[in-house]
């Protein structure tokens, strides 16, 4: 390889592939226009949501070490959300993540929180409506 061709392999590795995911991802984490010091209303707050994390590196490599990185550097949370939480692939991530453990609802629990819903929204539905809802969910 050729001092030229390795000059401007450096470069694009400095400047970054424009374009591709985790350059973007990168650039939005660290952008200081995000940050708390932007002039903003104080209850306004920002938040990266990445779900399906245990499937990034189906088709992306390197997927988990860019998200690592981009945790590192980020000026707010990033809330990586997955569904097997011991994979093989998400072994590094969790070193930088706070593990909280969620378990689907019952269905009391869910036709309750429709009630909740509909009431709020002024609907008027029926009750076992909403529990054969649930049961189907």
């Amino acid at each position: 390889m050729s001092v030229i061709a390795v000059e401007k392999l450096i470069a694009k590795l400095k400047k970054g592939i424009s374009g591709s995911n985790s350059n973007s991802i990168k650039e939005f984490v660290t952008n200081e226009a995000l940050g708390p010091n932007m002039n903003r209303p104080k209850q306004s707050k920002t938040v990266l949501i990445m779900d399906e994390v245990d499937g990034m590196s189906a088709g992306d490599r390197g997927g988990v070490a860019d998200l690592i990185a981009s945790i590192k550097i980020s000026k707010f949370p990033i809330i990586c959300i997955c569904n097997d939480r011991y994979s093989q692939k998400l072994k590094s991530l969790v070193n930088y993540c706070l593990l909280l453990s969620y378990r689907k609802p019952t269905k009391q629990q869910m036709a309750k929180k429709f009630m909740e819903v509909a009431k709020a929204e002024r609907l008027q539905v029926n009750e076992i409506a909403l529990e054969e809802l649930a049961e189907r969910i």
